[in-house]
């Protein structure tokens, strides 16, 4: 369950986010930013909204971890595949 105060954040965020943008979530489909909105505003009784508000909050928390030296970013030059 998600909550309106996490609602309102990713609102924000996607208010943010350029308009000519698309986002493909595996398995959902793919999505204008304008329809993650309308599906955001509906994340308390949308499947798709509701996955959308807890990508954005998982990536802010691995964000804070980072910050707080408890995460470490992928590097994607230590391993590269040849």
């Amino acid at each position: 369950m998600v909550t309106q105060d996490e609602i309102k954040l990713v609102l924000a965020r996607l208010d943010a986010t350029p308009s000519r943008l698309k986002f493909a979530i595996a398995g959902m489909g793919s999505f204008t930013v304008t329809e993650m909105k309308n599906h955001v505003k509906n994340a308390e009784t949308d499947p798709i909204g509701e996955a959308i508000v807890r990508i954005h909050m998982d990536y802010l928390q691995h964000q804070k971890e980072i910050n707080q030296g408890h995460a470490h970013a992928p590097d994607f030059f230590s391993n590269p595949r040849h």
